[in-house]
């Protein structure tokens, strides 16, 4: 089992609506491929957790290439784990916040996520939307 955290930005400007259509689509597909994690779509960026077997997040990497919907995808971390951090979520969506307390209150999941996450995370919120996200 690994654990794959991207980051990525959005080819347009996305609803609220759109957004949560993704996370529920999401969350179908991931149900599907024994994969968990979460999602936090913010200005017009993307940071995605995902969890599972391998083949299958490589399979999920492999289509969001190929998804018109993002682009400048960007692999954060790729590491072996022994066991899921985020076993329960097949995909949440965690509202974006400058402060990583009210990120941790998505749920206690976070309490045992390791620091390259909780890094990865902070580093995440408080980077500059992408300049695309006015065009």
């Amino acid at each position: 089992m690994i654990e794959v955290t991207y980051t990525s930005v959005a080819a347009a400007l996305l609803t609220s609506e759109e957004v949560f259509k993704i996370i529920e689509k999401s969350a179908r597909n991931n149900l599907r491929d024994d994969l968990s994690g979460f999602l936090i779509f913010s200005g017009n960026r993307f940071f995605q957790l995902v969890e599972g077997p391998e083949q299958a997040i490589d399979a999920l990497l492999q289509r969001l290439g190929n998804d018109p919907r993002h682009r400048e995808i960007r692999i954060v971390s790729r590491k072996p784990v022994a066991h899921r951090s985020f076993a329960k979520w097949k995909m949440k969506r965690i509202v974006p916040s400058a402060d990583w307390q009210v990120v941790a209150n998505a749920g206690p999941e976070f309490a045992n996520t390791s620091p390259s996450v909780k890094a990865a995370v902070s580093d995440f919120l408080q980077s500059p939307v992408a300049a695309s996200a006015a065009q």
